[in-house]
């Protein structure tokens, strides 16, 4: 009887422990490091980088546990040939995920709509934030709809590769993810971020499979 009655206050205060509450967990600026490959020049069409606004942070960032994407709707039909993110880590050997995903009409991340895994094509110093920039060049390019909300995100596998964060260009989060499970909206600033890309001809746009 008094081993129930000890399970059953266990339980009781077990149930009144308060909720944690939603959590960010910040990365450790890694600084130095061999830079790899460089940026090629290519056509900015989303600018969501350093420059656009105050320094937020930098927070731990991989693909198997906390990682970020952040939304953007171009106003043209696009095709995204490259995601860049800025960093506070420097480069590393090995892979990066980059994810794109579709948005489900209120505002939150759905399904995957493009995805892989690469070595990044370019690990570089980023005289702005005074950190890093890590590209992607999307080996298939993905064809952004006109006025449709995407969210981009690069996380590395394996180990932490840190994502800046700016504030004021944005709504001031990015959604934070628990490996593939989006977990909830960041209130850390948005996601610091560039899309190059070029737009696709308005000959081009009418062209149909018949």
């Amino acid at each position: 009887m008094r081993a129930v009655t000890m399970l059953v206050m266990f339980l009781v205060a077990v149930a009144a422990l308060p909720v944690m509450a939603q959590q960010t967990v910040a990365s450790t600026p890694v600084p130095g490091g061999v830079s790899f490959g460089s940026l090629r020049p290519a056509a900015l069409i989303f600018d969501q980088g350093p420059s656009t606004g105050a320094y937020g942070g930098c927070w731990w960032n991989e693909t198997a546990g906390q990682n970020f994407a952040d939304q953007a709707t171009l106003a043209d039909p696009v095709e995204v040939t490259e995601i860049r993110v800025f960093t506070c880590v420097a480069s590393m050997a090995g892979t990066v995920h980059a994810k794109i995903l579709a948005d489900d009409g209120a505002g939150n991340p759905a399904g995957v709509v493009y995805a892989e895994d690469k070595t990044p094509d370019a690990w570089v110093a980023d005289p702005v934030s005074g950190g890093y920039v890590v590209s992607v060049i999307l080996t298939t390019p993905f064809q952004a709809s006109a006025g449709t909300t995407y969210w981009y995100g690069i996380s590395y596998n394996g180990g932490d590769m840190g994502q800046h964060s700016v504030v004021a260009p944005g709504d001031g989060t990015m959604a934070q993810f628990s490996g593939t499970v989006f977990s909830f909206h960041a209130s850390v600033g948005d996601q610091s971020f560039q899309l190059m890309g070029t737009v696709v001809p308005v000959e081009l746009q009418s062209i149909g499979v018949e």
